[in-house]
């Protein structure tokens, strides 16, 4: 909870939380980002061979990217409106999160079969697939606790 004392007249303000809000309107950018990534991925899918070994996972792909574009757009506007439903959303959007995280590594370990073998591409591919994996970990973290801290709040409330 954040709530803050008014140096002048010591009194405490329950205000809306800064850090879930913040994390609220970036992950609303991000879910609605979310949108196009979506379409590419059905036209990646269509261009791609079905013997292609990446083609099963884009699937998965396209299911986690639209359950993150719908739950997040969802949830996002709902806590931003201070709705305690919006919570519920908000879990949703963590898991399709988590489902998709799943996916890039599983899509990963089958791309790294293309850069066995050449020691630059393999240490390039793995260095910038590890740094994705670390901010998107730490970013679902931090969405996790702002949901946390809000329904703190709306408790409080």
């Amino acid at each position: 909870m954040e709530n803050t004392q008014n140096p002048a007249t010591g009194a405490v303000s329950n205000s809306y939380p800064v850090f879930s809000k913040t994390f609220f309107i970036m992950d609303l950018v991000f879910s609605s980002l979310r949108i196009p990534l979506v379409l590419l991925g059905i036209i990646g899918m269509i261009s791609l061979q079905k013997d292609d070994p990446i083609y099963f996972s884009g699937y998965f792909e396209v299911m986690t990217g639209a359950g993150i574009a719908v739950f997040g757009l969802w949830a996002n506007i709902a806590l931003l409106a201070k709705k305690p439903s919006g919570i519920t959303m908000a879990y949703y959007n963590i898991a399709f999160t988590i489902g998709s995280v799943l996916v890039g590594i599983w899509q990963i370990i089958i791309q790294s079969s293309a850069v066995a073998g050449d020691a630059v591409r393999v240490a390039s591919f793995s260095i910038g697939s590890g740094f994705a994996f670390i901010i998107r970990i730490a970013l679902l973290v931090c969405y996790f606790t702002a949901v946390k801290k809000f329904k703190l709040w709306l408790a409080q409330k």
